[in-house]
């Protein structure tokens, strides 16, 4: 028969077995590398279910969900992250590339806070700074009352290295496509009409 003492230790010896944290659990930087892994392989998945026609909704939930624990975790340290908010809403593309100089990359597209983006996230290794990552592309709805009549729907690869991509947009009744080109490491955004103001603001209507 077991005595107090000895059913206490095991009880004690039983919790803190329990409660011991996995080794890195404790290490910001490694939660924040873990929590990157995690969204670069949901930006894969969006791509992977696209290109088999699936449903990509559940996916750019996955997304979200994976930049805001990366963005939790990051806020744990003493990294600085871009200052530019890099998840589209909706998100109509994204996916993985590789750059000429074989730096691989995530990329996500879709509209952001003035119009439509291209934000673009490094998978480099890295010791105490983040790999380069922010906006990539990007172009404003003008005048800004326009913004809410803005919406843009899944994006097409024009070609087989995905130089061009073709985004779907709708403004009230009117409808067209926007071409995100790369070339290299540049991103440029071309709209099928309207001009492209000075700093990136897209007036797609004549000025009444």
């Amino acid at each position: 028969m077991r005595t107090l003492p000895a059913i206490l230790t095991v009880a004690l010896f039983a919790w803190h077995a329990e409660h011991v944290p996995a080794v890195g659990d404790d290490d910001p930087l490694a939660a924040v590398r873990k929590a990157e892994t995690e969204f670069h392989a949901t930006c894969e998945k969006w791509e992977a279910v696209a290109t088999k026609g699936g449903d990509t909704a559940p996916v750019g939930g996955q997304i979200a969900k994976a930049y805001g624990s990366l963005m939790g975790a990051i806020r744990m340290t003493d990294l600085t992250p871009n200052a530019a908010y890099l998840l589209p809403d909706p998100l109509v593309r994204a996916g993985k590339l590789r750059l000429p100089d074989r730096t691989d990359c995530s990329y996500l597209v879709g509209k952001g806070q003035s119009g439509l983006i291209v934000a673009v996230w490094n998978r480099a290794a890295w010791a105490d700074r983040l790999p380069p990552h922010g906006l990539a592309a990007s172009i404003g709805v003008a005048p800004p009352e326009l913004l809410a009549k803005f919406t843009v729907a899944k994006a097409d690869s024009a070609d087989a290295e995905q130089k061009v991509l073709r985004v779907p947009y709708a403004l009230g009744d009117t409808k067209g496509v926007i071409e995100i080109r790369r070339d290299g490491e540049r991103w440029t955004v071309h709209p099928d009409s309207g001009e492209v103001e000075k700093g990136g603001w897209w007036r797609p209507f004549p000025k009444q």
